[in-house]
């Protein structure tokens, strides 16, 4: 065994993960060192300041404005027969509720958890599920897809 060895500057492993390890050691010193002189933060602008309003817009107008198409959207698939069936647990039919907003009120809606032995009756086996005109969708179906399905304009 030689003198170098015995030291532990070449072990079995070698000299390279000790190199490594004190390049690893002097590059965050640099890196730390380099903004440890210089206190001040440089302040950086990119483009045109940003109303904090448009960021942050009060609370009142986070709540989409009522929109008399949807009203109208769910009064027409009323009046054709279109029903809903859901689950208040299944987030595709919190999500199918949520594209109507407000006019969800006008939708005949069954919770299949309420209502076990309707959703049984219709042989209801996924939410949500959609009859119009007779026909099952057994999906989440946008509005214009729902306008389409019952004729409505």
């Amino acid at each position: 065994m030689t003198n170098a060895m015995r030291r532990g500057a070449i072990n079995k492993r070698g000299i390279f993960p000790r190199l490594t390890g004190y390049i690893c050691v002097l590059l965050t010193v640099f890196v730390w060192g380099c903004n440890l002189g210089d206190s001040s933060t440089p302040e950086v602008t990119y483009g045109t300041p940003v109303d904090p309003e448009i960021l942050f817009p009060p609370e009142d107008s986070r709540t989409p404005p009522k929109d008399s198409r949807m009203d109208s959207l769910a009064k027409c698939l009323t009046a054709k027969g279109a029903v809903v069936y859901g689950s208040s647990r299944c987030s595709r039919t919190k999500r199918q509720i949520e594209a109507f907003g407000e006019a969800f009120n006008h939708i005949v809606y069954v919770n299949c958890i309420a209502s076990e032995e309707a959703c049984d009756a219709k042989g209801i086996r996924s939410y949500p599920t959609w009859i119009i005109k007779g026909r099952k969708f057994p999906s989440f179906l946008s509005p214009t897809v729902l306008a389409d399905l019952a004729g409505c304009d």
